[in-house]
């Protein structure tokens, strides 16, 4: 347990205290900041859904200019099956990054996605990594986009 120690001071001795002002935040500017990156993270998930709607595309169009034996190469599934499964991935990338970021206003995609990536379960951060590292034009806007 510690004590409290009081001091009686003698007379009228002068006390000189070395006190600077206290920084004044502007509370309003701060909430102005965070609303408009919060602005903007909306805005670019507004972009990675339509990358993923194109990606759907894209991948529908090509599985029809692949046989099934190339495919099979490749992945155990049928071509509508790995692209659905592609998709589920990708959306639900994008919902978690939307959910994170209309929860906590003032957070960015790039602040979400760092946070996907540690709490985000396995799966979430192999599909984050295979999107980092991939020279796939779709994907690699997508990572553009977040950061």
């Amino acid at each position: 347990m510690s004590k409290v120690v009081a001091m009686k001071l003698e007379g009228n001795e002068e006390i000189k205290l070395n006190v600077t002002p206290a920084q004044v935040i502007d509370l309003a500017a701060k909430r102005d900041e965070k609303i408009q990156i919060q602005v903007a993270a909306l805005d670019n998930l507004c972009v990675l859904k339509a990358l993923v709607a194109g990606y759907e595309f894209e991948m529908k169009a090509l599985a029809e200019t692949v046989s099934p034996e190339k495919l099979a190469e490749v992945t155990p599934l049928t071509a509508e099956e790995q692209i659905n499964e592609d998709l589920r991935r990708l959306n639900t990338l994008v919902e978690a990054l939307e959910y994170i970021v209309c929860e906590k206003v003032g957070f960015s995609l790039a602040k979400a996605l760092e946070i996907l990536k540690v709490y985000g379960g396995e799966e979430m951060a192999s599909v984050i990594e295979y999107l980092e590292n991939s020279d796939y034009p779709t994907f690699k806007a997508m990572i553009e986009v977040v950061k």
